[in-house]
């Protein structure tokens, strides 16, 4: 990721960029309970303060959030107020409406599972 493009233009993008930094939040804290260096990938680039595995692992994550994200939206109906512009023209969820969003994850033992997945793979090229 670059940090260039996390400025959404419309509240789905914006719900969905908030989705991603809880997934991040998660992923993040698994990969570095199991001993994993966050900043070794093997998708995403390293580069310095780049926590590039973590950004790998998210990936087949990204569905869910999507769905979670989706489903949220049909369900909800929404005010002019749940969102909020910036002077550069970036959408933003209202912190109220992010409590609600924040209750909704694609859980721990997803997060994981797929954590422990890489674990197992990395002990076999080890073997």
């Amino acid at each position: 990721m670059s940090g260039t493009n996390r400025h959404a233009s419309h509240p789905v993008c914006a719900f969905l960029n908030y989705a991603y930094a809880a997934l991040e939040g998660q992923v993040r804290t698994a990969v570095v309970v199991v001993g994993l260096d966050p900043t070794v990938g093997y998708l995403h680039a390293c580069h310095p303060g780049r926590v590039a595995l973590v950004y790998d692992l998210m990936e087949p994550l990204r569905p869910k959030v999507d769905r979670l994200v989706l489903d949220f939206m049909r369900r909800q109906t929404f005010e002019p107020g749940d969102f909020m512009l910036t002077e550069r023209g970036v959408c933003r969820l209202h912190p109220q409406l992010t409590r609600s969003v924040a209750g909704r994850s694609v859980g721990e033992a997803a997060v994981r599972d797929v954590v422990a997945a890489i674990v197992r793979e990395l002990a076999g090229v080890g073997a």
